[in-house]
């Protein structure tokens, strides 16, 4: 998963690529502090998981995850935040796979929903993976998607029974 953390103020940002560059090891976390790098960024990367600051000049956050969300239609978004107005909040929680957190939550909220986030995509990946492989065996062996589905359903009904002995 490649992880974009973005904040206007470096002192932020730094310390939330810090938090999460070490609670998530296994992914690629990238700090910017100008929307403009995190576009140019996004020009030749593919952007999983944008943890971004609302509040930035230029280009704002919520505007900012909306254009990504034109390239990565599956990108999470989640919006670290000062300020808890309901006009932040309102417009945030308005933003496609987007959550709001106030910067000041402990760092357990934060790595739990980016935790949640990973999970969201890896299924999300698996049943894109799963329907790839039925149209797959469509092609090969000419039976309709129905079919197959229906075999794949009555494996996975009896796979608890043999994975008890």
């Amino acid at each position: 998963m490649n992880i974009v953390v973005i904040d206007d103020e470096k002192i932020i940002a730094n310390a939330f690529f810090k938090l999460i560059s070490t609670n998530f090891k296994d992914e690629s976390v990238n700090v910017f502090y100008k929307p403009n790098d995190v576009l140019k960024f996004a020009s030749s990367n593919r952007i999983d998981i944008l943890v971004c600051d609302i509040d930035m000049p230029l280009l704002n956050g919520i505007e900012l995850s909306k254009q990504l969300k034109n390239s990565f239609k599956s990108m999470r978004t989640l919006f670290l935040t000062g300020m808890d107005t309901f006009d932040y909040i309102y417009n945030a929680t308005k933003v496609k796979d987007s959550r709001y957190v106030l910067k000041i939550e402990d760092d357990e909220t934060i790595i739990n929903n980016i935790k949640e986030m990973i999970q969201e995509l890896n299924e999300m990946s698996n049943v894109i993976l799963r329907e790839a492989t039925i149209l797959k065996i469509c092609e090969e062996t000419g039976f309709e998607p129905s079919f197959i589905k229906s075999q794949l359903k009555e494996v996975e009904e009896i796979k608890p029974v043999f994975e008890k002995v």
